[in-house]
């Protein structure tokens, strides 16, 4: 039975939905590998409880169930979908896991900044493990 991916995320994210699997597609499994993978977002703790902050990671398979597609994770800024501060695309799990990491850390006041420290770390940091 296939694992969730490890993630490794900073205090002030919380998992919202999550079927992420840690495995290759194949024939076999194609049909999991759909849109709606992960969703990750931020969160404060204050005297009022858990509050939701600008900030969401999304990852996906796209084309939904196609042998050829890739994941794509999304950093979105204030205004959701129509405020993508990051795309990044890949067909490798470790990378998956390594590009969720970083936009867990970059900055959200605008994309030209998120893109930046993204590009900057993403040659520096070393590649994620995929078991």
């Amino acid at each position: 039975m296939p694992q969730l991916l490890p993630l490794s995320l900073p205090q002030g994210w919380a998992i919202m939905f999550n079927v992420l699997y840690d495995h290759v597609i194949t024939p076999a499994n194609h049909p999991w590998f759909v849109e709606d993978l992960l969703w990750l977002t931020r969160v404060r703790l204050d005297a009022t409880g858990i509050q939701r902050m600008t900030g969401d990671i999304d990852v996906g398979w796209y084309p939904s169930g196609q042998l050829d597609g890739a994941y794509r994770v999304r950093l979105l800024g204030e205004g959701g979908w129509d405020a993508i501060l990051i795309d990044f695309a890949s067909r490798d799990v470790g990378e998956v896991a390594r590009a969720i990491r970083l936009c867990a850390t970059a900055p959200l006041e605008n994309a030209e900044r998120a893109q930046a420290y993204f590009d900057q770390a993403w040659p520096e940091e070393p590649a994620a493990q995929a078991g």
